[in-house]
């Protein structure tokens, strides 16, 4: 029922309810697991919305499961904007632990 709910919000702008869809695709919670459909909602969350949770979890699945060229690069550039532009402190954290050295 609450995906529902996330669905409608996400439809209307809502960052936060793209963000929840993304979550619960990745954990299976009232979906099939579904990483790729996760990846579509939190890029949604992060780039059409700006919403700073979106980004972070959008650069964590990337640096767990993210197996293409690019993934590093669009993981590093999701966790900064969501650090340093929309202040979510996760965001570090994950950052330093993919990419300090």
């Amino acid at each position: 029922m609450a995906n529902k709910y996330n669905q409608k919000a996400c439809d209307a702008g809502s960052g936060r309810g793209c963000n929840y869809l993304g979550v619960n695709y990745r954990d299976g919670a009232g979906f099939e697991k579904n990483i790729q459909n996760a990846y579509s909602y939190f890029k949604k969350s992060c780039y059409d919305y700006n919403y700073a949770r979106g980004c972070t979890n959008l650069g964590e699945i990337l640096c767990i499961y993210g197996n293409y060229t690019n993934a590093k690069q669009e993981a590093q550039d999701a966790l900064n904007k969501a650090y340093y532009k929309l202040g979510d402190k996760k965001a570090l954290d994950i950052l330093n632990q993919y990419f300090s050295n």
